[in-house]
């Protein structure tokens, strides 16, 4: 089983890897002194501004719709026929901007602040993004349509997608062949640029391989590099950090390989930040299955993973591990209640030595007996010792999949929610330092969810997807720090 699938679905990999041994639950956890969140870690922005509009795309009819309503306003004549012509002629002329800005790939509310739709007729998906210094995004995932100007390679393509502080389109590029790529994560790289992950699949592979490449700050491609079958089946994270002592910058990407037995390693690799040629690649685990989701650089030079473990068939369970700077294992945290758990990102906490003072951890937990999940997080200190761990529940079920710190304290978490069976939506929650939510947002079609949080210094945010897989857009969200979109006060 390999595709994109695998954030989206959760357990769903757990599932597969079920087939090849008999899984059970085996559940316990530990507690210690809380530890709060930390400052502000805004993700810094080495992208420009600027470039040519790509092309349009539609927004959705209820937007527009809403703008046509605030747009039909009262003239002010006292004659009551002129009234009515004026306003339908103020209406007619506001639709028709709100159509135009929609097929621009404009938004239709306060500036600034925006929820936006991109793509054509297929899947088109947002898994990761950069918060960008302008107030916009750079997101990647994948189209299987050509994205907005429906530019498609055939089969699944990487999408890369950059907006403006309006959410406006600025550019679009479409990377593949006629088989399945993705792109399922993004580091901003210290040279200008970002680094991209994912998955990748030629003609005479037998699966799919992790895929990393640079980019310059219109998505151009500068250097790319695709692992051995062997080494690599899926690239799910990507990070990018300084080390202390140390010249330069630091390249890690973490996800998984599929061994021919059928079992799961956590697979992790340094790579050099400008060519990206692998500098070490190594796995973790045995037999059953062990993925990452999510690393870290961390200063002091260890390297921190997130992932799932089910050793043996059983679980699954979230675990959380450190490594040293050549990727041996240096501690690993297992996590688990009662039922089936995941963890699928976590914000980090440096101390003032440089060192690592704690972990916020993101996922879902599901109690025995339970028909849907809950969105879970955790609070762990340097050493992984668990401080606290939150809740969030809906009729319908809710997942995690990501956080970002905020300035000022809290964090944005991003992920699922459903207020009924089978109505989820992508939803943003602002939690503060105990990890309690404050508000919660939900956008999109039903079928959504949100797959990366986004922080700016005034602006919290998401990329992912609205509507179900058969014929999703790609979603994106800038709410101000009291979770507002549109024009309303």
């Amino acid at each position: 089983m390999h595709s994109s699938a695998l954030r989206a679905l959760g357990p769903t990999l757990f599932a597969f890897a079920c087939s090849l041994a008999a899984c059970s639950a085996d559940d316990a956890g530990s507690k210690a002194d809380a530890a709060p969140f930390g400052g502000a870690d805004v993700q810094a922005d080495s992208f420009g501004g600027g470039g040519v509009d790509a092309g349009g795309s539609d927004t959705g009819a209820s937007t527009a719709d809403d703008t046509a309503d605030r747009g039909a306003t009262d003239s002010g004549t006292t004659d009551a026929a002129p009234d009515v012509a004026v306003a339908a002629d103020a209406a007619a002329d506001a639709a028709t901007d709100a159509a135009t800005a929609a097929d621009a790939g404009a938004p239709t509310c306060t500036p600034g602040y925006w929820v936006v739709e991109l793509g054509g007729t297929g899947e088109d998906i947002g898994r990761a993004g950069l918060p960008m210094a302008d107030g916009g995004v750079l997101a990647v995932g994948s189209t299987d349509g050509g994205g907005v100007a429906s530019v498609g390679k055939g089969g699944r393509d990487v999408w890369m997608v950059r907006v403006d502080g309006q959410g406006a389109l600025v550019w679009e590029q479409v990377v593949g062949n006629d088989l399945n790529q993705e792109a399922l994560a993004i580091a901003a790289h210290a040279g200008g640029g970002a680094t991209v992950a994912g998955t990748w699949r030629e003609h005479g592979d037998t699966a799919p391989r992790g895929w990393v490449q640079q980019i310059d700050d219109k998505g151009a491609a500068l250097a790319t590099h695709t692992f051995a079958q062997a080494d690599f089946t899926e690239v799910h994270g990507v990070s990018e950090g300084a080390v202390q002592g140390q010249t330069g910058v630091r390249l890690l990407v973490a996800g998984y390989v599929e061994k021919p037995s059928g079992d799961f390693q956590l697979a992790l690799a340094r790579l050099d930040p400008t060519t990206l040629a692998p500098q070490w690649t190594v796995a973790h685990g045995d037999t059953g299955f062990d993925v990452a989701w999510s690393v870290r650089s961390l200063a002091d030079g260890s390297i921190a993973a997130i992932g799932d473990t089910a050793p043996g068939g059983s679980g699954p369970h979230v675990q959380l591990l450190t490594f040293d700077a050549a990727g041996k294992q240096l501690w690993q945290r297992t996590y688990f209640g009662d039922g089936e758990d995941s963890g699928w990102a976590f914000a980090t906490y440096p101390d003032a030595t440089g060192g690592n003072a704690g972990f916020t951890v993101v996922g879902s937990r599901k109690a025995p007996g339970a028909s849907v999940s809950a969105a879970w997080l955790m609070h762990a200190d340097g050493k992984g010792i668990k401080t606290w761990e939150q809740t969030i529940s809906a009729p319908g079920g809710a997942t995690a999949y990501d956080i970002d710190r905020v300035p000022g304290g809290g964090a944005v978490v991003v992920g699922k929610l459903a207020q009924s069976a089978g109505q989820a939506k992508a939803a943003l929650w602002r939690v503060d330092d105990g990890g309690a939510a404050q508000w919660t947002l939900a956008e999109g079609a039903t079928g959504g969810q949100a797959h990366a949080a986004l922080a700016w210094s005034d602006a919290v945010g998401l990329v992912g997807q609205s509507g179900n897989a058969a014929l999703s857009q790609l979603l994106l969200v800038r709410a101000n720090m009291a979770g507002k979109t549109s024009c309303q006060p």
